[in-house]
């Protein structure tokens, strides 16, 4: 990708302002295995498996999407972070990276944070992975939100670019609203495939409420639900049983230790089992639509 976003909403000053991340596998072959201090990355049954241990000397391990392409990290203020990143495999209009960014807490488990974007990486790592204050590691995350098609064309749509900032805090991400460095955050650009107009900012309550996602990841600020039933392509909640939906990603903790799993396009085997058990999850990432009801990732949590 040439570009770090897909619009340039974002002053080359403040992209400019890079976070310098270590290179763990720069050029990540799933064939060539990964070992670092935190953990080993495999590649198993055309998924890649992550294996580690944390300060109890319990196992973690996680099951990566297959299309990862590089892996990178930081450690800011105490806090170690890994970078995996790789392409959604999207076309057309659809982002095209994907990034899960997992964060060793303090009692040496993962973290994980996931969010679809228009961010592209170099040999330095990713190119919007900045820190416009001063404080650490913040990640610029742009999507586009469709809200029309025109049926006379083939291909044509309008809709929201929406860029986001998040940003670490007490080893989780969240969503970093108002100013930072030239830019307040979120912002909503307005684009139509068919108009001769160009692409224009507008006012956040313009935005339909459906364009305003927050991908935030700390399980204490979001919502206990119990599922209540799974499908060949989703799982549905008792906040809205008739609404299917997949997660990015699932957490859930045992006795011996943390899984992840990132799903692709139907539940995989730990969320299935999640499911079936009927137990109570905590959701973050929250997405609402008048519509439908849905959660970028599931945890499932042990005191």
């Amino acid at each position: 990708m040439a570009l770090a976003l897909t619009t340039q909403v974002i002053p080359q000053f403040d992209l400019r302002k890079r976070v310098p991340m270590v290179p763990i596998a720069p050029h990540w072959d799933p064939n060539q295995p990964v070992k670092t201090a935190d953990f080993t990355v495999s590649f198993v049954d055309d998924r890649n498996i992550v294996h580690g241990r944390d300060k109890a000397n319990k196992p973690w391990r996680a099951s990566l999407n297959p299309a990862g392409r590089a892996i990178w990290r930081t450690d800011t203020l105490g806090i170690r972070t890994y970078y995996f990143v790789g392409y959604t495999g999207a076309n057309g209009i659809g982002p095209p990276a994907w990034i899960l960014a997992v964060t060793m807490d303090g009692q040496g488990r993962p973290n994980p944070f996931y969010v679809y974007s228009y961010s592209s990486y170099d040999g330095n790592g990713i190119k919007d992975l900045v820190s416009l204050d001063g404080t650490g590691p913040q990640l610029i995350q742009q999507d586009w939100c469709e809200t029309g098609w025109d049926q006379r064309q083939i291909g044509a749509q309008s809709g929201l670019w929406v860029t986001t900032l998040y940003e670490q805090e007490n080893g989780y991400w969240r969503r970093a609203d108002g100013r930072h460095g030239l830019r307040a955050f979120p912002l909503f650009e307005k684009w139509s495939r068919w108009s001769p107009e160009p692409a224009r900012l507008i006012d956040s309550a313009s935005a339909p409420s459906r364009c305003n996602v927050n991908h935030s990841n700390d399980p204490s600020a979001g919502l206990r639900a119990r599922i209540k039933s799974i499908g060949q392509y989703g799982i549905s909640v008792d906040l809205n049983p008739d609404s299917e939906f997949l997660p990015s990603v699932v957490v859930r903790d045992q006795v011996n230790g943390r899984e992840i799993e990132m799903e692709e396009l139907r539940p995989g085997p730990l969320l299935a089992s999640v499911a079936r058990s009927r137990e109570t999850v905590v959701l973050t990432g929250l997405m609402f639509d008048p519509k439908r009801y849905g959660a970028g990732m599931v945890w499932v949590l042990r005191p």
